[in-house]
C-alpha cells in the first residue's frame, strides 16, 4: 500500500481523511487536504498561476484532467508502484500539486519535504528516491552546497527542472548527474510539462520535444498553439514565441508581452539576458538579473537592466562590457541595482512587483 512520508511520520494514502492527518503544519496540511479531497471523490480542483509576469489567476480542473496529466508523466518516465516521488515544491501551484496527484494515480510513495532552497540538505544518502522535480534555484543550490547528495540523484529515474530560464551554469551542473535531467516546458493551463529537453547524457537536446499525444503549431506571430488531451475539443493558445521545427520540436524564445519596442527596434529581453550571461558572471557570482522597459516619450519604451545586488559601483564596468558585447540599441539606457528581488513561491522573479517596489519611473 502506497504511503506518504513527512519528517518521522508515515501514513497510507487511503487513511488520510482531513488536512490534519499528519499534523497542523501549513505545508503538510495543504498536501493532506489534496489527498483527502481526492479520497472523498471531489470532482474539481483549483490551481493558481504563478503571477510572475501577469496577475495571478485561478484555474479549475476536473479529476479526469488531472489523471490524464499524471498518466502522461508516469508513462514518460516509467514510474511504477514501487517508486518514491519527492515533493519539495508548493502545492498551490501545478508543479507541486501534480507530484501529489502522480503518486495517487500511480499508487507510488510520496516523500514530502517543506520547500526550501536546498531540499536535499537533510536527506540521508541512503534514501531511495526515484523521481525529482526542482526549480532551478533548488537544483543549483543542492549541487553547490551538498555535492555529496548527487549520489541520491544518480539513483533516480529522472530529475526534471522547470519554472524559468535555465542558465549555462545549471546546464553544466546537470552534466554532472548520471540520471537523466530534463528542462521542462509547461504552464498551469497544461498542468505542468508538455515538452522536455534533455540537458545531460551523450546527446543532450537542443530543442524541447513534445510528450506523446501533444501537438503544436504557431500563429502568424510565432506564438505557440497546443493541442492536448486535457482539452480534446479546443486548442490552447499560449503567449510564448517559439521557433517550431518540422518535427514539432521547438526553441522557446520569449513571451509575446515581453517584447520591447524601443526606437522602432524589437528587443527580446530573454535573448539579451542569455547574451550577456558571461559578462555578468565576470563581475558578479550567482547574481540574478533581468531586462525590462519603462514608457518613454522619445523612444517609446526605454530598455532597462535590473541586477539583484547592492554593489552599484560596478555600474561603469558592466556598461563597458555590455558596450563591447551588444548592438547599440541593445545596450540598456539605465542599470539599476536592487538589494532583493521579489520572488514567487516557485522561485520565479516577480518582475512586476520587483519593479513596483523599487519605485522605478
Amino acid at each position: 500500500m502506497s504511503k506518504i512520508f513527512y519528517k518521522n511520520n508515515e501514513l497510507e494514502f487511503d487513511k488520510i481523511k482531513n488536512s490534519t492527518s499528519l499534523g497542523n503544519d501549513n505545508f503538510i496540511a495543504s498536501v493532506c487536504k489534496i489527498i483527502a479531497d481526492w479520497n472523498s471523490g471531489r470532482k474539481k480542483f483549483k490551481l493558481k498561476t504563478s503571477g510572475s509576469t501577469a496577475k495571478a489567476k485561478i484555474i479549475f480542473f476536473t479529476k479526469e484532467q488531472l489523471i490524464i496529466s499524471a498518466k502522461q508523466t508516469i508513462e514518460t518516465f516509467k514510474i511504477s508502484k514501487s517508486d518514491t516521488l519527492f515533493l519539495c515544491l508548493p502545492v498551490d501551484h501545478s508543479a507541486g500539486f501534480m507530484m501529489v496527484i502522480r503518486a495517487l494515480v500511480c499508487k507510488a510513495n510520496l516523500l514530502v519535504l517543506k520547500p526550501s532552497k536546498n531540499p536535499l540538505k537533510e536527506i540521508s544518502l541512503n534514501q531511495k528516491i526515484d523521481f525529482f522535480a526542482f526549480i532551478p534555484q533548488q537544483f543549483s543550490s543542492l549541487i553547490l552546497e551538498t555535492p555529496e547528495k548527487i549520489k541520491i540523484l544518480n539513483k533516480s529515474r529522472a530529475v526534471i527542472i522547470g519554472g524559468e530560464r535555465i542558465s549555462k551554469e545549471i546546464i553544466a551542473q546537470a552534466k554532472e548527474i548520471q540520471a537523466p535531467v530534463f528542462h521542462t516546458y509547461g504552464m498551469t493551463e497544461t498542468l505542468t510539462h508538455v515538452a522536455l529537453k534533455r540537458l545531460n547524457g551523450k546527446n543532450p537536446d537542443k530543442y524541447f520535444h513534445l510528450l506523446k499525444n501533444i501537438k503544436a503549431e504557431t500563429d502568424n506571430k510565432n506564438r505557440l498553439i497546443l493541442q492536448t488531451p486535457l482539452y480534446p475539443s479546443k486548442k490552447l493558445y499560449t503567449n510564448d514565441i517559439v521557433n517550431l521545427n518540422k518535427d514539432q520540436s521547438f526553441e522557446w524564445l520569449t513571451r509575446a508581452d515581453n517584447i520591447i519596442n524601443s526606437s522602432g527596434f524589437k528587443i527580446n529581453p530573454d535573448e539579451l539576458a542569455i547574451k550577456i550571461e558571461n559578462q555578468i558572471s565576470e563581475i558578479f557570482k550567482n547574481t540574478t538579473y533581468f531586462f525590462f522597459s519603462i514608457p518613454d516619450k522619445i523612444v517609446g519604451e526605454k530598455l532597462m537592466l535590473a541586477i539583484e545586488s547592492s554593489n552599484s559601483e560596478k555600474k561603469e564596468m558592466i556598461l563597458k562590457l555590455l558596450t563591447k558585447k551588444l548592438k547599440r540599441y541593445e545596450i540598456p539606457k539605465e542599470i539599476i541595482f536592487i538589494d532583493n528581488f521579489v520572488y514567487s513561491s516557485l522561485g520565479k522573479i516577480n518582475k512586476i512587483k520587483t519593479i513596483e517596489e523599487a519605485k522605478i519611473k
